[in-house]
């Protein structure tokens, strides 16, 4: 229902607009990035800058999807900017694992639910921003050691989420759900929700993070290697996701659904057993660690370790081959292994760092005395209910202006073909869903539909007695044409909506629910 209401409000400013922003507006905005704390987190400059980091991901996977220049990804280089992301994607972890606990009730029943889901929604786009980012190896290469190590951290801590059965697996459970079941949902229940798919998604962008790492582990500052393979046992913690991936599921009619380009997709039969970009980044992963000398070197290969690695070898066959041929050298690499040839574990001792790095970058951010008094502070100042329909308002006129680039960007974007060459997936950063524009599939002879009518209600009650609140309309804009969309099985016409007045508008509920979402058709002649 969130995504309703964005996509209405959200109304649109040009007129195919090629760009998000340009190369000189990109450099002013990256060139004020700031680190930032815990204690940061929801005010209006951590605010303004999610906002800005938000623009710069679209724009990023935009360029790559066109092939264009990636000047965002120069820019985060060249501005020594690369280092600021990662301690920004550390600062909103900690404050979800610390703060959000304190805070849970307080973001549930009084704060805004754009402003509580794009709080949420930060990690999953610093991570997503981070993917495009290290693809190009010079990117990785300018992070400092510390950084690096952090981020090792950072993906290590996601894969152990995916691994847990009351983390990602129990989040990647096919659940579903009544209408009746949606509207008796508490606001508790509905941010419960919320965070399990901001972590699901953070923690699947890891695995092309780990990738981009992996990919330079003999450049790369040697202790980044270290941390990797011996500090973390990284490689253990990939198997299994091989084994049983969460990000295959399975409905009760037997149909089945990958997470490809951040959300479920469901998969005809015939691609049952065609890779996904995160099945490929975990393939050319394990890859990286076992196959390279240097990471054999000084893994620990006893025969516990062996023998769950040796499990692969059921996977390996001419299918997986044709679509990652680099996997025939893991595969000699395994022979190898059941043959009794390769490293011991007393070659691994001896590899070891005598000296080794130990990043301070996470323990910093975690050195709060009091977390309970810093979630009171947070709770009486930018969480307060008068505090987040201001930040609610400057979120609505950010996203304005980039709508219609998001609504064109789901729209061409069609998935990756090879797995192996996937930079970071699709529909990154939008956390309003594909498009929030009315379509139809049918065909127009007169001027379209009539107005989009969102109807909201909210709790009266806390039994669950729920009032009508408010409707909310969105008139057509008529100096634009509608444009021909063709998604995935649909194809029809997108028109355009005139903005809404936000002043003249009662403000959204604060507990409440959306339950019509109404096109008049009667002007519309349809098939």
């Amino acid at each position: 229902m969130d995504a309703l209401l964005g996509g209405g409000q959200l109304a649109n400013g040009g007129e195919g607009n090629q760009s998000l922003m340009h190369a000189p507006e990109a450099e002013r905005i990256i060139d004020q990035l700031a680190p930032m704390t815990v204690q940061d987190v929801g005010t209006a400059k951590w605010n303004a800058q999610g906002q800005n980091i938000q623009r710069l991901n679209l724009q990023a996977h935009y360029n790559a999807q066109q092939h264009a220049e990636e000047f965002v990804v120069e820019l985060l280089v060249s501005l020594d900017k690369m280092q600021v992301l990662v301690q920004n994607l550390l600062a909103i972890e900690a404050w979800k694992e610390k703060v959000l606990p304190h805070l849970h009730r307080q973001l549930a029943r009084n704060v805004d639910k754009v402003v509580s889901y794009m709080v949420l929604y930060h990690e999953v786009t610093l991570a997503n921003l981070l993917e495009v980012t290290l693809y190009h190896s010079h990117a990785a290469e300018a992070l400092p050691e510390e950084h690096l190590l952090e981020l090792a951290d950072w993906c290590y801590r996601k894969l152990r989420y995916l691994n847990d059965p009351q983390g990602g697996r129990r989040v990647a459970t096919y659940k579903e759900l009544s209408a009746a079941q949606l509207m008796a949902m508490s606001p508790e229940e509905e941010l419960d929700a919320k965070v399990d798919e901001t972590d699901f998604g953070a923690a699947m962008c890891c695995l092309s993070i780990l990738r981009y790492l992996t990919d330079g582990l003999t450049t790369l500052p040697m202790g980044l290697l270290s941390r990797v393979v011996a500090t973390n046992d990284t490689l253990m913690a990939l198997v299994p996701l091989l084994d049983q991936p969460p990000w295959v599921r399975r409905r009760p009619n037997g149909a089945f659904e990958k997470w490809m380009n951040n959300q479920w997709q469901a998969v005809e039969a015939v691609d049952r057993f065609r890779l996904s970009q995160a099945d490929a980044q975990v393939w050319l992963t394990v890859t990286n660690l076992v196959v390279e000398p240097k990471s054999r070197a000084k893994y620990g290969f006893d025969e516990w370790r062996r023998d769950r690695l040796l499990t692969l070898k059921r996977f390996m066959n001419e299918l997986l081959f044709d679509q990652i041929p680099v996997l025939k050298d893991l595969q000699r690499v395994l022979d190898e292994m059941a043959l009794g040839v390769g490293s011991d574990p007393s070659t691994a001792r001896n590899a070891a760092l005598i000296l080794e790095a130990v990043p301070a970058l996470r323990d910093s951010l975690l050195a709060v005395p009091d977390w309970r008094g810093l979630a009171l502070s947070q709770a009486q100042s930018q969480f307060s209910p008068e505090g987040s329909r201001q930040t609610a308002r400057a979120m609505y006129e950010s996203l304005t202006q980039s709508f219609d680039f998001m609504a064109d960007f789901m729209a061409d974007l069609g998935g990756l073909t090879d797995p192996t060459k996937a930079q970071s997936g699709a529909a990154h950063g939008d956390p309003l869903g594909s498009s929030g524009s009315a379509t139809q599939s049918s065909r127009s002879k007169g001027w379209g539909p009539g107005p989009v009518r969102l109807s909201s209600w909210r709790k009266a009650h806390e039994s669950g007695v729920m009032e009508a609140w408010s409707d909310y309309v969105f008139e057509l804009d008529p100096t634009k044409p509608p444009e021909p969309v063709s998604l995935e099985h649909l194809q029809g016409l997108r028109y355009r909506l005139l903005p809404m007045d936000l002043e003249s508008s009662r403000p959204l509920p604060i507990s409440g629910k959306f339950t019509k979402f109404h096109v008049d058709l009667k002007q519309t002649e349809h098939q």
